[in-house]
């Protein structure tokens, strides 16, 4: 696939152009080659989706009528049964039903299910485990579905009956939802299958194909903030973070297209590697993309405006993370509640000792989940963000719980994390109500397009030993650490 005719790698969406239908007959006026009433649903389905264009021009992929195309690159050619349509493929993808290790092109093809109501995926060698993780980038089947070795296919009724029954319940209940939202029909399936290829095609499929369960054997973390335009506070937060012993390195994601970054003399002079990524649309979740500048397992990412951190809290921060490398580390804290008025979710800073959420603005986590975020959210929930300009964090919240089931980490007991931008009404972000209506939609949303409420509510706050005991501060590692 020609990636440079998409607008650049970093487009928020591809645009897909379908050829106009044509009516092909031979000398005696038969029809050749007939749309089929599920091929014409899978071109139907793409012209109603945001990824249609109506000019060739801007398109990056063309989905072609009928088989007219030449050398077939950038062209898009569904498979709807079985074993068919795979003959004079070029240099066109592949989007098909039950595709033979003889058909499937790695990292280039779209496998997608046959109309059966089960399956059995294999990972051996005809089909092996990045041809799979292919096929399925865009679900999360670990709720879904059991993972079993080859080699245990023999114990597999075994392995079947000792899945309790209140598993088997939420599997189906979470597989129902999966089959309606992308895979019940040719039309879910079509969209389905652009948002694959929507996946940035030049991610290294080398990323972990699993969660990161336990922390990595080299240290250091690698701070992301996005900025826009605030200089000032930007300079002290690299001032800062600077100073902690784990830092690696500064990446600063700059999402003003308006704006070129200042020259490389302005820029504060720090010991660690201080890199700029100049953005090509101002989105929120380009502060989520996997950069290939992020060296380090462990992400630290910071709004450009969370001044208030101390080199104590941040470096407690990344170690409390390297016990829990598989959640989101952090600072700010939220909760999500229900509303038995309205019935429906809600977001909700007030401080109790519940919390469910803990905002990206300053959070560590790993970069595994950058991958998940930008390849694998469901539904239109990345647009979504994108579009609102809001709720990226709250985004990330969800898939982090929804694939681990668990509840993030909050370090710390400061209170309130004061926002110093214009909009946050005289400085504190909670007292504007529109932003909690605004919080609360796009948790309403998110569940809409996960099906379910991922997210897990914790009574748990991680504080330095003798943080708070009488002790001569000589005898804490941490002393520098907010309290309420």
């Amino acid at each position: 696939m020609n990636v440079y005719q998409c607008g650049g790698a970093r487009r928020s969406r591809i645009a897909v152009y379908v050829y106009p239908y044509a009516r092909y007959a031979d000398e005696r006026g038969r029809a050749l080659v007939p749309l089929s009433r599920e091929y014409l649903d899978v071109l139907q389905a793409v012209q109603q989706s945001p990824f249609y264009t109506d000019d060739p021009h801007e398109a990056c992929i063309f989905l072609p009528a009928i088989d007219t195309w030449q050398d077939g690159e950038n062209h898009l050619v569904f498979s709807v049964w079985p074993g068919t349509g795979t003959e004079r493929l070029g240099r066109a993808l592949l989007a098909g039903a039950s595709l033979s290790s003889l058909v499937y092109r790695h990292g280039f093809d779209v496998s997608l299910p046959t109309g059966a109501e089960f399956c059995l995926a294999v990972r051996g060698a005809h089909l092996g485990p990045e041809a799979l993780a292919d096929a399925l980038a865009v679900l999360d089947w670990t709720r879904i579905g059991l993972h079993v070795y080859e080699e245990d296919l023999a114990r597999l009724p075994d392995i079947l009956a000792e899945v309790s029954e209140s598993r088997r319940l939420e599997m189906r209940r979470q597989g129902a939802w999966v089959w309606r939202r992308y895979l019940r029909s040719f039309r879910e399936m079509a969209l389905t299958t652009l948002q694959i290829v929507n996946r940035p095609r030049h991610v290294s499929p080398a990323y972990p194909l699993t969660v990161p369960y336990t922390a990595p054997r080299s240290q250091g973390f690698t701070a992301v903030v996005l900025t826009y335009d605030r200089l000032d506070s930007l300079y002290q937060i690299i001032e800062t973070v600077a100073l902690a012993p784990s830092l690696s390195k500064v990446l600063v994601v700059w999402n003003n297209q308006k704006k070129a970054p200042p020259s490389a003399s302005l820029w504060p002079t720090i010991s660690k590697p201080l890199k700029v990524v100049q953005t090509g649309a101002n989105l929120l979740s380009n502060r989520f993309y996997p950069y290939d500048e992020i060296e380090t397992e462990c992400v630290l990412a910071l709004d450009d405006d969370i001044t208030m951190l101390t080199v104590d809290e941040l470096e407690f921060g990344y170690q409390v993370w390297r016990e829990y490398p598989d959640r989101i580390v952090g600072f700010p804290s939220r909760n999500h509640v229900w509303n038995n008025v309205t019935q429906s979710w809600g977001y909700d800073s007030e401080w109790t000792s519940d919390l469910s959420m803990v905002l990206t603005g300053a959070a560590f986590y790993h970069k595994y989940w950058n991958y998940r975020y930008t390849n694998s959210l469901p539904g239109n929930i990345k647009q979504w963000v994108d579009d609102n300009m809001n709720c990226e964090d709250i985004a990330m919240n969800f898939l982090v719980s929804n694939v681990t089931g668990k509840a993030p980490i909050k370090v710390a007991a400061r209170k309130k994390f004061k926002c110093t931008s214009a909009d946050c009404s005289g400085g504190d972000l909670s007292a504007n109500v529109d932003h909690f209506i605004e919080r609360s939609d796009c948790i309403q949303h998110f569940v809409g397009a996960f099906g379910a409420m991922p997210l897990r509510r914790v009574q748990f706050r991680a504080d330095p030993v003798l943080y708070r005991d009488d002790f001569p501060a000589k005898l804490k590692r941490y002393n520098d650490v907010g309290s309420l």
